[in-house]
């Protein structure tokens, strides 16, 4: 049975750094027998890009101006291309041990967008799961509805575990998200944006639950995800509160941003 770990309301990540080691330890640990975990976290203001976006010729020049915006800069390990995160973002993660000889990785997706499909049941609204050309990070589970993409969903696997890893755009304006990203890859690239295949952001492409469902607040998104996770687990699921697992794994999880920077940080 899975433990939730909610970081929404009381808990306020220190780095954005933070949410990623803290997973990536955690996963270490589903992957030699701990619980199956659902990570719930926010932050405020900040910008995650892909390990090829990092790899732009002018990445450090998009990284000072994002800092001169007020965002905190971070290089992700998982797959998938840049995103920016705020208040009115939700990033839900699920790590799951590694079951069986076979492993089909399409299968962790399929979980995770189950999830997302499950939680907006209530609204009329259909949910379309496939790339969405123009959007950023665009992939074959981006989920969309009238072709807004509102959520991506990327992965990182260990050998014994995995995390599926989701942001879902719930309040906000999709298009100021999307110019973000689209000024970052103008400056990133040098203005040369097909010379280096990056996305081309249409601005039109991104939206959010507020826009496109109507859904009103970030506690109205949670109300449904809970129940559709005790739709999915039933009464014997597990809230823990962060901060314990914080103490607890508080050694290695700092060692795992030291790493998690050291090894992926743009020093250009």
């Amino acid at each position: 049975m899975p433990i939730v770990i909610d970081r929404i309301k009381n808990e306020r990540i220190p780095s954005i750094l933070y949410p990623f080691a803290f997973e990536e330890e955690l996963c270490q640990k589903v992957g030699d027998g701990h619980e199956p975990i659902i990570h719930i976290w926010q932050h405020p203001k900040a910008f995650v890009m892909g390990l090829r976006d990092s790899r732009l010729p002018h990445a450090g020049k998009a990284k000072l101006w994002l800092h001169d915006q007020g965002y905190e800069v971070m290089v992700r390990h998982s797959g998938g291309a840049a995103v920016p995160l705020d208040n009115g973002v939700i990033n839900i993660s699920l790590i799951q041990p590694i079951k069986g000889q076979i492993y089909r990785f399409q299968q962790d997706f399929e979980i995770i967008f189950q999830l997302i499909k499950d939680t907006l049941q209530s609204y009329p609204v259909r949910i379309e799961k496939g790339e969405i050309k123009g959007s950023y990070c665009p992939g074959d589970y981006d989920l969309s509805i009238n072709h807004r993409k509102f959520c991506g969903i990327a992965q990182r696997r260990q050998l014994k575990a995995f995390i599926a890893h989701a942001f879902i755009n719930v309040l906000g304006i999709g298009a100021e998200k999307a110019k973000l990203v689209q000024q970052f890859y103008e400056i990133a690239s040098g203005g040369r944006i097909e010379e280096f295949n990056v996305p081309s952001i249409q601005l039109e492409k991104i939206g959010t639950l507020k826009e496109l469902a109507n859904v009103s607040s970030i506690e109205e998104f949670l109300f449904h995800l809970k129940i559709a996770l005790k739709n999915k687990y039933g009464d014997k699921l597990i809230y823990e509160n962060a901060q314990s697992f914080d103490t607890l794994y508080e050694n290695e999880i700092n060692q795992m941003m030291i790493e998690l920077k050291t090894k992926y940080d743009i020093t250009q």
